[in-house]
């Protein structure tokens, strides 16, 4: 398609790409394993992307546009979701029992398809009598989804539910960049200043919270976004929700962090509207289509103050003993298991809340190797594809909080269409609402943080926009904090220099961040304040609108 491209051959440049996309199906059966379909998928990466691209140029209509986009990302994930409909439902009333009894089968034959890594096909039993079931009943599921599908839908509809508390903004980056910014009908913006290499040199830099970045990203993007919604203010009374959905490189970046936080005159995303995120517009579609709260009101609280092979984290215990008082304040019943991965497992099958503080890693080449780490994570740690395998939509969990590193990190560039990490595999699991962070976070902020979400679940008695409402305020918090202490740590090297002490290095603690190196920690203390990732823009939130 690059010639095509060359040659400004928009129309035959996007049949290509939208017969390309047509075989996705077929190129990822759904009896493939996750594993099999995530190497698949990794040899596509950018198609979606480069498609929109074309058909924007080619001037078709934005939601046309929009599912083409859809239909080549987050595959595997609406795999999965496919399998987890709610057969309860209304919307499927007047399925044949007969008919509907052969659908669950087939789904139960299909259900459980992420391999854990460090198992071999031979103990899954994929033999050929396993794989001929298995092609059988995927085969019937095919069928039933060409006859009904929640999928999105090329004519602008549908999004009005979606869209009450605040507008969703599918960030689309190729060799052109546009938003789709949706309301009550999709509407397309030119990004002309954001160009796709930009955002690779900046990734190699790897500074992507530092304040030239946050200021970059503010010029680039998020300025023109919200000046087109209207968010040209601090609001007064309510604030806004934006949900930010983006494409490859971007899905990196800190959007819900963007501006100019030092001159304190509301020429931030923060300071205009609060954020959430999403991998894809499908997962808002079925991660909302749940809306009954857990009866079972238990709260599984994880501190993992020490952990073999890691560094200690000294404030992990008081987060979980702020947290557990909230909690029961909230009269939810709070559970502590053993720190060892099946006695995790077992308690989250019916719980309303899962908290862990403690230690995360994000796996260099397989995100379904990314994990928590508990005692036992040198012989059975609890990784993403655990995760996925956990089916807790029937119970519809209220929050997941992983108070721990990059938890929303993917590091192999390959498979950022698909969005695969600790976030989006609680997500896909059944939890309506999600924290968790982008790279590493301070050991002591985290119990601010934290703090402040639980304060607000409680004085909002849980209700859905909470967790989001909490976050904000804790992350705004912070960083007012922060900008506060920068400006004093500046006075003193002025005076420092002034006086000839400049050279010492700074001791103590800073923003509540241990000056002892850990996983939590964020940065070395001699960087320049403006180059160093800044301590609270890490902290992200995912969930149900």
């Amino acid at each position: 398609m690059e010639s095509y491209k060359t040659l400004e051959n928009w129309e035959k440049g996007l049949k290509i790409a939208e017969y390309a996309l047509e075989l996705i199906p077929a190129y990822t059966p759904r009896y493939l394993r996750w594993p099999e379909a995530q190497s698949l998928l990794s040899r596509i990466s950018g198609l979606a992307s480069f498609a929109a691209a074309f058909s924007l140029q080619a001037g078709k209509p934005e939601g046309a546009t929009l599912a083409l986009l859809e239909r080549g990302r987050g595959v595997a994930a609406d795999l999965i979701y496919d399998l987890r409909l709610d057969f309860e439902s209304r919307k499927f009333a007047n399925l044949k029992p007969a008919y509907k009894e052969t659908l669950l089968s087939s789904i139960g034959r299909l259900e459980n398809p992420v391999q854990r890594p460090d198992l071999s096909s031979d103990v899954l039993g994929s033999g050929t009598a396993e794989l001929t079931k298995r092609l059988e009943a995927s085969k019937i599921v095919d069928e039933f989804m060409e006859s009904f599908s929640a999928r999105l839908k090329p004519d602008n509809t549908g999004f009005t539910g979606f869209t009450r508390n605040g507008p969703i903004v599918i960030i689309n980056v190729s060799f052109r960049c546009d938003a789709f910014i949706i309301k009550h009908v999709i509407e397309t913006m030119p990004l002309p200043k954001l160009f796709e290499e930009d955002l690779e040199w900046r990734l190699r830099d790897e500074n992507l919270g530092s304040l030239n970045t946050l200021e970059w990203l503010w010029d680039t993007i998020t300025a023109p976004i919200l000046g087109h919604l209207g968010y040209t203010e601090i609001p007064s009374v309510e604030w806004p929700q934006i949900c930010w959905i983006p494409t490859g490189a971007l899905s990196r970046f800190p959007l819900h962090a963007a501006g100019y936080h030092q001159d304190k005159t509301g020429r931030t995303v923060i300071d205009r509207a609060m954020s959430s995120y999403s991998s894809s517009l499908n997962a808002i579609l079925e991660g909302g289509a749940k809306d009954k709260r857990n009866a079972s009101a238990k709260a599984v609280l994880v501190a993992m103050q020490r952990t073999p092979g890691s560094s200690s984290l000294p404030h992990a215990p008081k987060e979980v003993s702020i947290v557990r008082k909230l909690c029961d304040s909230m009269e939810l019943c709070t559970v502590e298991p053993k720190r060892q991965t099946q006695e995790v497992l077992s308690e989250l099958k019916d719980c309303d809340i899962f908290h862990f503080a403690g230690h995360g890693e994000t796996d260099e080449t397989n995100p379904l190797k990314s994990q928590l780490r508990l005692e036992d994570w040198q012989t059975q740690s609890l990784a993403v594809s655990d995760l996925l395998n956990l089916k807790l939509r029937d119970n519809s969990p209220f929050l997941a909080y992983l108070s721990a590193c990059g938890t929303s990190q993917i590091k192999d560039k390959r498979l950022l269409d698909e969005s695969l990490h600790l976030i989006s595999a609680c997500r896909l699991a059944g939890f309506r609402h999600v924290v968790g962070s982008l790279w590493e976070v301070g050991d002591e902020a985290c119990v601010d943080v934290a703090e402040t979400v639980y304060q607000e679940l409680k004085d909002s008695e849980m209700d859905d926009g909470s967790v989001c409402r909490g976050l904000h305020k804790a992350v705004r918090k912070l960083r007012d904090n922060w900008v506060t202490g920068a400006r004093m740590r500046a006075v003193k090297k002025d005076l420092d220099i002034s006086i000839g002490k400049f050279g010492d290095s700074e001791n103590g603690s800073q923003d509540g961040l241990s000056s002892g190196r850990s996983a939590r920690d964020i940065v070395p203390l001699d960087e320049d304040e403006n180059e160093r990732p800044a301590p609270w823009v890490a902290y992200v939130y995912h969930g149900s609108r």
